[in-house]
């Protein structure tokens, strides 16, 4: 195996600038845990992290890659995650939402049905956990495969944090494992599963923060292999389980059945409802609060929008502009679906635009776009992955005054490049409206 090619020497560089990079974000993470004005420093080394990672793609793209390459790419990739394995839950409170309800479906009780604050699981307070949950009195929103992870997760390893980090290097595995299978199913470059692995977001959101998104997009990146590979209803159960981490894949449904054989249309999608109430019977018990939190969230919830921002200033009522919206998306998912583009393009056309029009984008939402970026370049889409950490600037105000309030010129700031350059991309594939946003 050639080990001294040129271009495995420059990408071993910044393999090793990039680790150096996340032991640094790891002992600020410590500081910001205490002191949260360190946050800017977390930031400037987010900056740095994506200007190796950007140019270690374009070295990439430029130089080629031979199995050396794709070996280091992946070794440096793991080794990335388990330091960020060990980063405080400095950005997110969610983990210990996770590990609750763990604690609360290990005891027998159904999730769906108690808040937090519930004085009949009382007894299973404490400060480690409970303690850090901010919002007590809000029911869970997550789907039931993610409510299955927690159980299975609190059964492993209790509540440990660590422990809980430790099953989301299976997702990670799978997506790095069937990303480079996807690449070699299309003839691309293998090496090119770079997108992936050493993109910093779902490094610092997933391993990091424990953010359980890395489920779906893992799930997201199996259909997309087994769809392409023509093993239909194997890839649409691994549809309905990244239906059940996030909503998002109902969106596909239009220009999937599109794609469908004339004849055979029907049994994936027997095969995705099946799968999805054989998830859901476990918690039916819980009635018509089995979706908790999740009709007051896409009602109310509010955070980082683009699109969805300008549509609010034309109602007085926040869930009218949430039912505008939705409708917006819902259309376009069917016109996407009507023009029938290829699939890939189809299916990241209808992803990025559900996240430009959706009332609640937080960063680790982004890492759905991707599994499509295996295959399509999309710089607006790398752009939204490099700016959305800025949305965390809201934490100062929150975390020193209690103040959850929203910088316009934080916006401007992720927002823009992102406008700029699907502009840009439209001006260039103006022909093909539907190529590669």
């Amino acid at each position: 195996m050639k080990i001294t090619s040129p271009l495995f020497k420059k990408m071993a560089g910044f393999a090793f600038l990039q680790a150096l990079l996340y032991g640094y974000f790891l002992l600020i993470s410590f500081k910001v845990e205490k002191y949260f004005t360190q946050m800017p420093l977390l930031l400037l080394c987010w900056i740095l992290l994506f200007l190796c990672y950007f140019i270690s793609m374009q070295l990439l793209k430029k130089e080629g890659a031979d199995a050396s390459v794709l070996l280091l790419i992946l070794g440096a990739g793991l080794f990335f995650r388990w330091i960020a394995f060990f980063v405080p839950p400095i950005l997110s409170d969610d983990i210990y939402y996770y590990i609750w309800y763990g604690r609360v479906g290990a005891h027998g009780y159904n999730p769906y049905l108690f808040t937090p604050e519930s004085p009949l699981l009382a007894f299973l307070r404490d400060d480690k956990i409970w303690g850090h949950i901010p919002f007590k009195g809000l029911s869970p929103a997550y789907p039931p495969f993610i409510m299955i992870l927690f159980l299975a997760a609190y059964k492993i390893g209790g509540s440990s944090l660590l422990a809980f980090k430790v099953l989301q290097w299976i997702p990670e595995f799978l997506t790095l494992f069937f990303g480079v299978k996807l690449l070699r199913l299309n003839k691309q470059n293998p090496s090119w599963v770079l997108i992936y692995a050493w993109c910093p977001l779902p490094i610092i959101e997933y391993m990091g923060m424990g953010h359980t998104d890395t489920w779906g997009v893992a799930f997201l990146t199996l259909f997309l292999y087994f769809f392409q590979n023509f093993k239909i209803a194997r890839a649409f159960v691994f549809l309905a389980l990244a239906t059940l981490v996030k909503w998002i894949p109902l969106l596909f449904l239009p220009l999937l059945w599109r794609y469908l054989p004339g004849k055979r249309k029907i049994w994936p999608l027997i095969s995705f409802l099946i799968t999805m109430g054989l998830l859901y019977l476990p918690y039916l018990s819980a009635g018509k609060n089995v979706f908790g939190l999740l009709p007051t969230y896409l009602k109310s919830w509010e955070f980082n929008s683009s699109l969805y921002r300008i549509v609010r200033l034309g109602f007085e009522r926040a869930d009218i502009a949430h039912g505008v919206t939705s409708v917006f998306i819902g259309a376009w998912a069917l016109l996407v679906a009507f023009r029938k583009p290829p699939l890939i393009q189809g299916l990241l056309a209808i992803t990025f635009f559900f996240f430009l029009f959706f009332h609640t984008v937080y960063p680790w939402y982004l890492g759905w776009l991707l599994p499509f970026l295996f295959l399509i370049t999309s710089w607006a889409a790398y752009s939204w992955l490099f700016t959305s950490i800025f949305s965390y600037w809201v934490l100062l105000g929150y975390r020193s005054q209690g103040l959850w309030k929203e910088n316009p010129l934080i916006l401007i700031l992720e927002y823009l490049p992102i406008f700029l350059l699907l502009i840009l991309q439209w001006l260039k594939e103006k022909s093909k409206p539907l190529k590669a946003i």
